[in-house]
């Protein structure tokens, strides 16, 4: 039986002409939500978010700490970033014990991302 794909959809209906320029940018992407939070999406499917996206997959850091290092960001921004991808469900943070502490290992839970428009 072969691997199942998780995939989120994101839906979005036209008010009067309200996403002309937002298609020119998400041309592919897809995920269900509401044209409020329009300004939400661009911001998660910006090139550093892509990138940490693309480092999660490839590299599997250990924590947020780590992937800021390969990422070479600041960790607040870092951080920043992994809490807006966890509210859009494409990555979760998984508590891991290291040593006497804590930490947050970024998991990508997601194997694709459509974002249909509605005219």
């Amino acid at each position: 039986m072969g691997k199942r794909e998780k995939t989120k959809v994101i839906h979005l209906a036209e008010r009067s002409g309200a996403f002309n320029t937002f298609f020119k940018r998400l041309a592919g992407e897809h995920k269900e939500v509401d044209l409020a939070q329009l300004a939400d999406i661009r911001a998660v499917l910006s090139s550093e978010r892509a990138r940490l996206i693309h480092l999660i997959k490839i590299n599997s850091p250990h924590s947020i700490y780590d992937l800021a290092h390969r990422a070479n960001r600041p960790y607040k921004a870092v951080l920043t970033d992994c809490k807006l991808l966890v509210k859009f469900g494409i990555i979760t943070l998984v508590p891991e014990k290291r040593g006497k502490r804590i930490c947050a290992k970024p998991l990508l839970i997601l194997d694709a991302l459509h974002l249909t428009l509605h005219f």
